[in-house]
C-alpha cells in the first residue's frame, strides 16, 4: 500500500505578500483553510506544512499544531531538499504537493491526481499543458522522481522551484495529465493569493461564502462571478510570478507535449486512453420545463474532466445554460425530425456514448440502426418502444411501475434498470446548502412556493391566489423561474397580494429558511427531500401525479396533494396546517434523514463510463 502525504509549502517571507499565509480570511489565517481543504481529499493518508528553519516561521508550526497536522522545517532556499527531508521523514510514497497561496485548493481534484498516479505507474501528475485552468498550487509526484531530480538537477531554479526539472524533462520521467473541469477553464479569474489585490477578493468570497466545518466549493465561486462579474476585475490586473510566466509558457507547453507524444501509450495519460466523447440529447423550453437540461448538465459536468461533452439540442433560448456551463452544442434544425436529427449527430459527432434524456417514443428499429455504428445509447427517464436496444436504462425516479416497463422491454432485461433514491440526480448548488439550513421552526414560518423554471401552467400564479384567501400568518415567498412563461401577469397580481408576500427571483439560498416548500413533482421535490424541508408536492399532469402517490405510499416524507386540476385551496390549507402542527414538522424532517444521499450523479457518471 503506497503512503500518500500531502506537503503543503509555506513561509512567512513571500516576496510580493509578506506574512500572507497567515493573513485573515474570513476570522481565520489563510493557511488555515488549506489545510481543512486538504483534510477533505480521501485519499491522503497525512499532511504536512513545510516551512523554513527561520524564526518567523515557527509560528506556522504551531499553526498545523493547531490544525492536528505535522510540520517540518527545512532549507528556505532549496525547496527541493525540504520536501526530500520532509517526505523522507514522513515516510512517503507518494507527495501531493500543494502551495500555501491557494486557498479554494480542491479536494476532488487531489484525489483524481493521485488515483491517476497510482493507476498509471506515474511519476509527476499535473493538468494537460493543452488546457488553461485557474485551478493552481497543486500537482502529484513520486517520491522517488524527486529523488532522481536532486540527483541530476544543478540549476538554483530546479532546487528553489521543486517540480521544474521534470517539466523541462518530461522525457525522462512518467508523466500523466488530467483534464480540468470545463467550468475551470478559465483565464479572466484568478483564485491564487500573489499580491494584495488577490487578498482582498478571497476575502470578498470567503465572507459571502463561508460557513463552519465546510468548504467553499469552487464550482459555486465560478458560477456566482459569472453572475457578479464586477468582482472578478478586483484583481484582473495582477500578472502572475515569474516562475509561473515561464512554467506556463507556451515553450513549456508544447515542450511537454513534444515529449509526451514519445512515450509509450500505456504509460501515456488519462487523455488519450480514457476520454470519450460523450453526446447529450436533451431540450428545455418554457413549454417542457427545465429539468432533462438541469439534471444533463449536472452529469456532463461530473463527466466533463476526463471526457469530451457535446450537447445536442434546439435552438432556443435556454441555451444560454449550456453556454454558461462551457459546452459546445450541436443544433437542432428548424423541423427537423428527431430521427434524422440523431442519425446527423452519430454521423457528424462520431460519439462513443449517447445520452438521450427526452421524452419521445424513439422506435425500436431507429434505435438499433444507431447502435450499428459503434454509439452505446443510454436511455434516462423515457418509457419507449426503443428501450430494448439501449445499454443503459435510467429512471430519475424514486418509483417505476415495471408493469409499463414490461411493455417496452422482457422480463430478464428489467434487472438493468437503474431507478430509486441512489440514482437521484442533484445539482451543486443544492449539496452545497445543506448543511446550511435553518431546522428550528421560524415564529411566523416561511413558506416557500417553487414551480419550476418555466411553469407552464402558471402553477405559481395559483397558489398565490389560493394562499392569498388563507390569510396565514407567516411569511410567503414566491420563486420566479428564469424562463417563467406569466412574467407579464406578475406586478398585476403583486398589487393584489398582502405584504407578506414576496414574488424574488429564483435562488436555491432562498431555501435555507424555508419551512415548508410547495413544489411541483420532480426534480425541485427529490432537492427538498434531500435537504430535509417539510414539502407539499402538487403534480402538473396525471401521470407525475400517479408516481408521486405511489412514492409517498412507499416512503411517506412530504405530502402529496394530487394533480393541480383536481385539488383546490382547501387541500393545500389542510397540508399547510398538519405540516405545522407541533412535532409534526420535526417527524418530517427526521424521515427524509439519509434517503436520498447526493451521489446520484457520481454513481451514474460511473455506469456511463463503464456501459462503453
Amino acid at each position: 500500500m503506497k503512503k500518500v502525504v500531502a506537503i503543503i509549502q509555506a513561509r512567512m517571507g513571500s516576496t510580493r505578500l509578506p506574512g500572507k499565509v497567515l493573513m485573515d480570511v474570513a476570522g481565520k489565517p489563510m493557511l488555515w483553510h488549506i489545510i481543512e481543504r486538504v483534510k477533505k481529499s480521501k485519499k491522503v493518508d497525512l499532511i504536512v506544512v513545510a516551512t523554513t528553519n527561520k524564526d518567523e516561521d515557527k509560528k506556522l508550526i504551531k499553526l498545523a499544531q493547531d490544525c492536528s497536522v505535522n510540520a517540518f522545517a527545512g532549507s528556505e532556499e532549496n525547496v527541493l531538499e525540504r520536501y526530500i527531508k520532509a517526505a523522507n521523514k514522513f515516510d512517503a510514497d507518494i507527495i501531493v504537493r500543494i502551495t500555501g497561496d491557494c486557498p479554494f485548493i480542491m479536494p476532488d481534484t487531489i484525489d483524481e491526481m493521485i488515483e491517476v498516479c497510482l493507476s498509471n505507474n506515474a511519476d509527476y501528475i499535473n493538468f494537460h499543458p493543452s488546457y488553461i485552468t485557474i485551478e493552481e498550487g497543486i500537482e502529484v509526484v513520486r517520491f522517488s522522481a524527486l529523488k532522481k531530480v536532486i540527483e541530476l538537477a544543478s540549476n538554483t531554479r530546479h532546487r528553489e522551484h521543486v517540480t521544474s526539472f521534470i517539466r523541462e524533462n518530461p522525457q525522462l520521467f512518467n508523466i500523466s495529465v488530467i483534464i480540468p473541469s470545463k467550468i475551470f477553464q478559465r483565464d479572466d479569474i484568478r483564485v491564487t493569493v500573489d499580491n494584495i489585490e488577490d487578498l482582498d477578493f478571497v476575502k470578498k468570497i470567503y465572507n459571502l461564502f463561508y460557513k463552519e466545518e465546510e468548504i467553499i466549493s469552487l464550482n459555486v465561486v465560478v458560477r456566482f462571478l459569472d453572475e457578479n462579474p464586477e468582482l472578478i476585475s478586483i484583481n484582473a490586473n495582477v500578472k502572475k510570478s515569474e516562475i509561473n510566466q515561464y512554467l506556463n509558457s507556451e515553450i513549456m507547453r508544447l515542450n511537454i507535449l513534444k515529449n509526451m507524444e514519445k512515450i509509450n501509450d500505456k504509460n501515456l495519460t488519462m487523455d488519450k486512453k480514457l476520454k470519450k466523447k460523450i453526446v447529450f440529447r436533451c431540450d428545455a423550453s418554457t413549454e417542457i420545463g427545465m429539468g432533462h437540461l438541469i439534471r444533463s448538465l449536472t452529469v456532463a459536468n461530473e463527466l466533463s474532466r476526463r471526457n469530451i461533452i457535446i450537447f445536442a439540442s434546439e435552438i432556443n433560448q435556454t441555451n444560454s445554460f449550456i453556454n454558461k456551463n462551457n459546452f459546445d452544442i450541436f443544433k437542432k434544425k428548424d423541423n427537423e425530425s428527431e430521427e434524422f436529427f440523431l442519425t446527423r449527430v452519430t454521423n457528424n459527432l462520431r460519439p462513443d456514448i449517447l445520452y438521450i434524456d427526452k421524452k419521445y417514443n424513439y422506435k425500436s428499429g431507429f434505435l438499433n440502426d444507431l447502435k450499428k455504428k459503434n454509439v452505446k445509447i443510454v436511455m434516462m427517464d423515457n418509457l419507449c418502444e426503443g428501450l430494448l436496444h439501449c445499454d443503459e436504462i435510467i429512471f430519475h425516479n424514486m418509483y417505476v411501475d415495471n408493469n409499463l416497463l414490461k411493455k417496452c422491454i422482457p422480463n430478464e432485461k428489467i434487472g438493468i434498470v437503474k431507478s430509486g433514491p441512489g440514482f437521484i440526480i442533484l445539482r451543486d448548488d443544492i449539496l452545497d446548502i445543506k448543511n446550511k439550513i435553518e431546522r428550528d421552526l421560524h415564529n411566523p414560518p416561511n413558506i416557500i412556493v417553487t414551480t419550476g423554471g418555466s411553469d407552464p401552467k402558471g402553477i405559481l400564479i395559483k397558489i398565490s391566489e389560493w394562499l392569498k384567501y388563507m390569510n396565514l400568518i407567516a411569511n410567503i415567498y414566491l420563486l420566479v423561474g428564469n424562463t417563467f412563461r406569466f412574467k407579464d401577469k406578475l406586478d398585476e397580481i403583486r398589487e393584489k397580494l398582502p405584504n407578506n408576500f414576496h414574488f424574488v427571483p429564483y435562488s436555491v439560498q432562498e431555501f435555507i429558511k424555508a419551512d415548508i416548500v410547495i413544489c411541483n413533482f420532480g426534480v425541485t421535490l427529490y432537492e427538498m427531500i434531500y435537504l430535509q424541508i417539510p414539502t407539499i408536492c402538487i403534480s402538473n399532469s396525471v401521470e407525475n401525479a400517479n408516481d408521486s402517490m405511489a412514492i409517498n405510499e412507499k416512503y411517506n416524507v412530504y405530502k402529496d396533494i394530487g394533480y393541480i386540476d383536481d385539488i383546490n385551496k382547501s387541500d393545500l390549507k389542510i397540508a399547510i396546517r398538519d405540516i405545522l402542527k407541533e412535532g409534526n414538522h420535526k417527524q418530517m424532517v427526521k424521515r427524509c434523514d439519509n434517503l436520498i444521499d447526493g451521489l446520484g450523479a457520481k454513481r451514474l457518471g460511473q455506469i456511463i463510463i463503464r456501459c462503453n
